[in-house]
């Protein structure tokens, strides 16, 4: 399924000119927005934007790095935009968000999962087809800091993952009974702060 986001670039100055915009806007959510406090919260202006590619509709990558999009976009994945704002490195209150890979040559397809829980790590690993990138950003734990939703949705025709900050795009996701809610991933800044 094509993300209704999508949008093809073909030069730097379009990428980079991407790079501001973000993927879902902040009227389209219906989530409460708490206040943020110094004690609790890390430092919004240190957060990183958080990239949104798609292959088609096999696979789904985020990633903090440009080098990476660039990468992706030379092997056919089109940038969709900025879904998040994160961290780079461990801030206050904030929790690693794994990325493991399926590799596409499996009989199982690519599939890129971006996980904060260990137990989740762990079983994807062992399954055997899964394996380790690294910590992808940190995120929060919990609705805390003006931090939104962070959804999981599982396609299990084509084996691939999907995540939104948008409630909007996730219900309508799962309305067409292909996709599954894997539920809250973590919670992250809005791609517009």
């Amino acid at each position: 399924m094509k993300s209704p986001f999508s949008l093809a670039f073909t030069t730097s100055a379009l990428l980079l000119a991407m790079c501001a915009v973000p993927y879902a806007s902040a009227e389209s959510r219906s989530i409460e927005v708490k206040a943020r406090d110094n004690s609790t919260c890390a430092d919004p202006s240190t957060s990183v934007p958080f990239y949104f590619l798609e292959l088609t509709s096999d696979n789904d990558f985020y990633t903090t790095s440009i080098t990476d999009v660039t990468t992706r976009i030379t092997q056919g994945y089109t940038l969709q935009g900025v879904v998040a704002r994160v961290f780079l490195t461990e801030e206050v209150s904030t929790v690693p968000l794994y990325h493991v890979t399926r590799i596409l040559n499996t009989p199982l397809g690519a599939d890129d999962l971006y996980t904060v829980s260990t137990a989740d790590l762990d079983q994807v690993i062992a399954s055997g087809f899964y394996t380790f990138v690294g910590i992808a950003a940190y995120v929060y734990p919990s609705q805390i800091c003006g931090s939104l939703p962070f959804y999981r949705l599982w396609e299990a025709s084509t084996i691939r993952h999907w995540y939104t900050t948008s409630l909007e795009d996730r219900d309508v996701l799962l309305a067409t009974g292909q996709w599954t809610d894997e539920g809250i991933e973590g919670y992250v800044l809005d791609a517009s702060s």
